[in-house]
C-alpha cells in the first residue's frame, strides 16, 4: 500500500507543475495544455491514479 502514497505524491507534483506552467506566458496556452491532456500516456496515468486514489479513499 506504500507505493500508493508515492503515486499520490507524484500526482500532486504533476498537478503543481501543470498549474505553474499555466502562469508562464506561451507555455500555459490552451493548445499546449490540451496536447498534454490528450497524450494517451498521460490520460492513462491519470485514469489509473484517480482509480487507485478513489479505491484507497474508500477503505480508509
Amino acid at each position: 500500500m506504500q507505493h500508493l502514497g508515492e503515486r499520490y505524491q507524484l500526482l500532486r507534483t504533476a498537478a503543481g507543475g501543470i498549474t505553474q506552467l499555466r502562469h508562464l506566458p506561451g507555455v500555459g496556452s490552451p493548445a499546449v495544455l490540451s496536447i498534454a491532456m490528450n497524450s494517451s500516456r498521460f490520460r492513462r496515468t491519470m485514469a489509473v491514479t484517480s482509480m487507485r486514489m478513489a479505491s484507497s479513499g474508500s477503505d480508509r
